[in-house]
């Protein structure tokens, strides 16, 4: 599983880092965060839009705190194919 999760968190960097959203490489977490402030909405109504919009779901980044306000948390738990069409979405 060690290796599955590093697998999936390596696809997710690449993904986010190419989109220019990566806020930080996770070194042991099972979920990253994305910089959703370039869309100029705040993170609830972002993630409200998104699960809305293209039917994937993430955590506003203000659940986990103010800081947060222009993240997303998105998981690592789905598959490898989930996670890329959900990131390219």
């Amino acid at each position: 599983m060690v290796k599955a999760y590093r697998e999936r968190r390596d696809l997710c960097v690449g993904l986010l880092e190419e989109a220019g959203l990566l806020i930080s490489r996770p070194q042991g977490a099972f979920y990253i965060m994305a910089d959703i402030s370039d869309s100029r909405l705040d993170a609830r109504e972002f993630a409200f839009d998104l699960v809305s919009s293209k039917k994937v779901a993430v955590a506003p980044g203000t659940a986990f705190g103010q800081s947060a306000r222009s993240a997303v948390r998105i998981s690592l738990a789905s598959s490898p194919e989930d996670s890329q069409w959900a990131l390219r979405e």
